[in-house]
């Protein structure tokens, strides 16, 4: 493994029925490893506080896929979670699986009558597959570091301004290339299923951006991405290369609201448009993200 490894990978929902009433559950981990030691920091929402659940992260293998469970998943009563997991990057849970070897995320149910893992949430580094084939555990649950309860963000502010098309070519070049240099110390990360724009997306923590010329000065100040970044701990940023010119789109993370209006509150007078994680998802509380094309 790399001396230093840094992996985002976006939770959805694999199957219903363990999810907050009238919402979807949804959630991101980042995974970074230094040396031997790694952590990966857990962010979940609308949850089913009813049940417990473990997360494992799963390795693809051609003799059958194999698994390491972080620890316990406990949500709080608002279907919340945030919880940080430490343990050995090059032999996590005593499994010799390494953090590069980590295609795919899985929130499992804690059910001892089912015959098969129960998966609530899964997401994947690159591809999705299928985790459940030859699925085999042979490490120890590691142990949590902490559990934090943040509050809520949404405002219940109608679903009619909400524009859907994400940006499409032609791409308009972004004035200043400042940017550039985060594409090369960032892995790419994919938030949006059947996505086939020809954007690169990474996600970012806000400071990553603060000094980079006046484009990264713009996404600091900008205090949605502030709020945002308080509430789901990461920022996106897309890059689109059209005949050698760059366009940047900042991502800025939020849930879908039925009743949306725009105000000096809202996203919606500051961006051009929200992306769903998963297309034609337009149910309120189904993750996605304000995009701006930045200028």
């Amino acid at each position: 493994m790399k001396n230093y490894y840094r992996q985002f990978i976006t939770l959805l929902q694999e199957r219903p029925g363990f999810a907050m009433p009238g919402k979807e559950a949804a959630g991101r981990i980042v995974i970074e490893a230094k040396g031997g030691e790694a952590k990966a920091a857990v962010y979940i929402q609308d949850i089913s506080p009813q049940h417990t659940y473990k997360l494992a992260l799963i390795s693809r293998r051609d003799s059958g896929n194999l698994g390491v469970v972080l620890g316990s998943i406990l949500a709080g009563e608002r279907g919340r979670y945030e919880g940080k997991f430490e343990f050995d990057g090059g032999n996590i849970g005593g499994s010799a699986m390494t953090c590069d070897q980590i295609d795919g995320v899985v929130v499992l149910v804690n059910d001892a009558d089912s015959k098969e893992p129960i998966g609530t949430l899964a997401g994947y580094k690159a591809a999705p597959f299928s985790w459940r084939i030859g699925l085999s555990f042979d490490s120890e649950p590691i142990a949590e570091v902490k559990t934090l309860q943040t509050p809520y963000f949404a405002e219940e502010v109608p679903a009619s301004v909400y524009n859907f098309t994400p940006p499409e070519p032609p791409f308009v070049p972004t004035k200043t290339d400042d940017l550039a240099p985060l594409f090369h110390n960032h892995t790419a990360v994919e938030v949006f299923v059947g996505d086939t724009s020809p954007v690169k997306w990474i996600a970012l923590a806000l400071h990553d951006v603060k000094d980079l010329g006046q484009t990264g000065a713009k996404i600091y100040d900008n205090h949605h991405a502030h709020a945002a970044y308080e509430e789901y701990r990461h920022i996106l940023l897309g890059q689109a290369n059209v005949e050698g010119q760059s366009t940047y789109i900042l991502g800025i993370p939020d849930v879908y609201k039925i009743n949306i209006e725009a105000n000096d509150a809202s996203p919606l007078k500051d961006f051009d448009t929200f992306k769903l994680c998963r297309p034609n998802n337009q149910k309120d509380g189904a993750p996605g993200y304000w995009l701006k094309i930045l200028n």
